[in-house]
């Protein structure tokens, strides 16, 4: 059901499924929700999100965005989040929702290669959004995300930046300022997601896992 967004909704569903000798084979995208199965007594293997082309490039456009949030701006937390940073005097373009073609596709694409930096703000604190961070490096934007619990294989400081949502505003105006830092990491995070976390290579290890 693609309205349940929270963990607890499908850890019941799953543990429903469990007692039914069902699935076979569990595999999460994120490390945390590995460790959270493993705490409810499922067990599950971790293979991480990989990068494809519709993920998004490299246009060499001009970035004329400095800061861009792309998801659900309307969930409540975000929206406070939001009205925070742009009281900070932030200026922050927030767009899209599942249900907006506008922001899919090549359209979306376009409009991450305008922004200097893509901003992660999780529906839940502490939540770990893999597929932001791969859609922000993937146009090669600095993502900057507030703190996630087990980012891996993205490490801060290298392939993004993590700061709290308290430190985000003076942590933009650094990277704002400071075009050769941010693009920096922008490049390093970018070669990381279209060489290294491919698409090609999780779904290999999910080969790897069905075979076993």
């Amino acid at each position: 059901d693609s309205r349940a967004t929270d963990p607890h909704t499908n850890a019941r569903r799953l543990r429903r499924l469990a007692q039914q000798g069902l699935p076979d084979l569990l595999v999460v995208s994120t490390a945390g929700g590995q460790e959270y199965l493993a705490e409810i007594g499922l067990q599950a293997h971790h293979v991480p999100l990989g990068y494809r082309p519709g993920h998004g490039r490299d246009l060499g456009l001009e970035r004329d965005l400095d800061v861009l949030f792309i998801g659900a701006p309307d969930v409540p937390r975000r929206k406070r989040a939001l009205r925070s940073l742009r009281r900070h005097g932030v200026e922050v373009a927030a767009v899209g929702g599942w249900g907006d073609a506008r922001f899919w596709g090549e359209n979306r694409t376009r409009l991450l290669n305008r922004a200097k930096i893509v901003l992660n703000i999780s529906r839940h604190e502490g939540q770990f959004s893999g597929q932001r961070l791969i859609l922000g490096m993937a146009n090669r934007a600095l993502v900057v995300s507030e703190p996630m619990y087990r980012p891996e294989p993205f490490v801060s400081g290298f392939h993004y930046v993590e700061c709290s949502l308290d430190e985000m505003p003076g942590v933009i105006e650094r990277f704002l300022a400071d075009a050769g830092a941010r693009e920096q990491i922008a490049t390093d995070g970018h070669r990381f997601v279209t060489s290294e976390r491919t698409h090609d290579r999780s779904v290999a290890r999910l080969v790897e896992l069905i075979r076993g």
